[in-house]
């Protein structure tokens, strides 16, 4: 049978039998409620209790200090109450309970899929295949993505360090054929400075062994 447990600091005490009725009234009142709850914020008729074929619903009736269920308050619209919930009228606690209460469903499980809907998809953006009375099969992944390619710019950036490079050999080159080059244009210079001296004494060389064997023959045919 339905009925409310009273709830005081030291625990559960006074058991309340509910009448069987389609909707019952709670308040202070002796005459305007059918379940009398005592307590000063509790109003004469302060809730009520219908029961829905085996549901029950709880509604506030326009209390002056509020109707909560397991610590919210409710307004005059009704909602579902359920074996073991928690009602407090003002300052009164009551614990709903009763082998003819329904318990509260167990909350759907928010991982597994709702009837019909399609398989979720797994990682690589392909859903898995189901077979006949077994768990999914994950689609193969994804083939590994290929190395990325040099950046446009790797190319000049080499070609610049080898101009660079190039350049600076040819600096130094230049750098240092520049005491050469001085020392071998001198040495040119004076080579072309003594050429005449060097002809000069050949010619002269040659006209005095001429004027030699013009004596030597003309001493033989005398």
């Amino acid at each position: 049978m339905a009925h409310l447990l009273e709830k005081s600091p030291s625990g559960l005490s006074r058991r309340i039998d509910l009448p069987p009725k389609d909707k019952l009234f709670l308040g202070r009142s002796q005459t305007r409620a059918d379940v009398v709850v005592s307590g000063a914020a509790v109003s004469g008729r302060h809730c009520s209790l219908a029961r829905r074929g085996d549901a029950f619903l709880l509604a506030d009736e326009g209390s002056t200090n509020g109707t909560a269920l397991n610590g919210t308050e409710i307004g005059s619209t009704p909602v579902p109450v359920w074996r073991g919930d928690e009602l407090k009228l003002g300052d009164a606690v009551f614990v709903l309970a009763g082998e003819d209460v329904p318990e509260r469903p167990a909350s759907p499980d928010p991982a597994a899929p709702a009837p019909g809907a399609a398989p979720a998809p797994v990682p690589g953006g392909r859903a898995g295949i189901r077979p006949l009375g077994g768990a999914p099969v994950p689609a193969a992944p994804p083939p590994a993505a290929a190395p990325s390619a040099a950046p446009r710019h790797a190319g000049p950036l080499r070609a610049t360090a080898a101009a660079a490079e190039a350049a600076g050999s040819a600096g130094a080159i230049r750098f240092d054929n520049a005491g050469g080059g001085g020392a071998n244009a001198a040495a040119f210079k004076r080579k072309r400075n003594d050429g005449p001296v060097w002809i000069a004494v050949i010619v002269l060389g040659v006209l005095v062994a001429l004027g030699l064997l013009a004596l030597f023959l003309r001493g033989m045919g005398s």
